[in-house]
């Protein structure tokens, strides 16, 4: 498929001098009233769900971020991971992966497979499991590999104070360190387990951006989206009062969009972003899993993937803020492709798959 580029536009004011980290809060619509048992037991990852209606109350100590007046690549802002260069040392030379996945691994480990997906060798270095299980990871462009500590077993290998860490596996080294602690919202406590969910990475603008929900419980929402810039290793901005999960980033026909699935609801939403990656202040609702099938009403978009120009699918899960090790993790896969005319998404395909 041909690319094909565009100047993507935004109506704004200057930008803010300070050097502080840009706050926002913001209201989302009421979510429609439940028509299902909120009390029942899942398995899965989680335990019991918890209604609420998710109210934001907006504010900005900043301007609305400046004008894009670069011209990005139309599709997916996530194309530049690049293969580790530590990795040629190694000895290997077929297709190469980090595996995050709790059930074969602590930490990461590195694989090397076939073209049928079958591992030939495996290597993880000492640092690897340094900072507990993780979960989602992220390659820039110069092959450095960013990765979030998840308590899928215990917070005794993963503990709540760390839990807002992002760590890195250097290009060169391939020695694995803590590379930024982000401020919680609220104080931690013993009911905080729960942290950084994912991470994206915007090859356009070289920026990094996490979701947290520490210091959120099933009856308290103190989740942010943070904006981190990698090259200072300093936050730029923060999206305040959001349970955010799933991210993925996006350059459609109004813009350059960071896509946030919630944790507490099956809707997704988005926000604009600017040229050099600041959030903008346009919240917008994109769509919810249910309006594929009123079966997803407990899921959550636990990765968003934008995998072309015009596709992009959704990893979901059940998901609270208990701990349940699961035997089994099972999660659904939905595929959607882009309306350019309309703007919008239309699902195209589902499957289950477990991990």
């Amino acid at each position: 498929m041909s690319k094909r580029t565009r100047k993507l536009e935004r109506e704004s004011k200057p930008a803010s001098e300070s050097k502080d980290p840009v706050v926002h809060k913001r209201d989302l619509p009421a979510e429609p009233t439940p028509t299902h048992d909120w009390k029942r037991t899942i398995i899965g990852i989680t335990g019991v769900l918890v209604v609420g209606v998710i109210v934001f109350v907006l504010y900005s100590r900043s301007q609305t971020p400046p004008l894009l007046e670069e011209t990005f690549t139309s599709g997916s802002a996530q194309y530049c991971a690049t293969r580790s260069k530590f990795i040629q040392s190694l000895g290997f030379t077929g297709i190469t992966a980090f595996d995050t996945r709790s059930r074969y691994v602590k930490g990461a480990a590195l694989r090397e497979v076939d073209a049928n997906g079958s591992i030939l060798d495996t290597h993880q270095d000492p640092t690897w499991d340094d900072a507990g299980y993780l979960g989602a990871l992220q390659n820039d462009e110069n092959g450095n590999v960013y990765l979030i500590p998840v308590p899928f077993i215990s917070v005794l290998e993963n503990p709540p104070e760390k839990a807002n860490t992002i760590w890195r596996i250097d290009t060169d080294t391939g020695l694995m360190q803590p590379f930024i602690d982000l401020p919680p919202a609220v104080p931690i406590t013993a009911q905080s387990l729960f942290g950084l969910l994912d991470l994206a990475y915007d090859c356009d603008t070289k920026m990094i951006y996490a979701s947290s929900v520490l210091g959120s419980t099933q009856t308290q929402m103190a989740g942010r989206i943070y904006q981190i810039d990698p090259a200072t290793r300093s936050v730029k901005a923060i999206l305040e009062g959001i349970d955010g999960f799933g991210l993925g980033i996006f350059n459609d026909m109004r813009g350059k969009r960071l896509y946030i699935g919630l944790a507490r609801s099956p809707e997704i939403y988005s926000v604009g972003l600017s040229n050099n990656g600041d959030m903008g202040n346009d919240l917008r609702y994109e769509m919810s899993i249910t309006d594929v099938s009123e079966a997803y009403v407990d899921d959550r978009a636990r990765s968003i993937v934008f995998q072309s120009q015009t596709q992009m699918v959704i990893k979901t899960l059940k998901f609270n803020y208990n701990l349940v090790a699961p035997s089994e993790t099972r999660q659904t896969i939905l595929v959607y492709t882009y309306d350019s005319n309309a703007d919008n998404w239309q699902y195209t395909s589902s499957q289950v798959t477990s991990e």
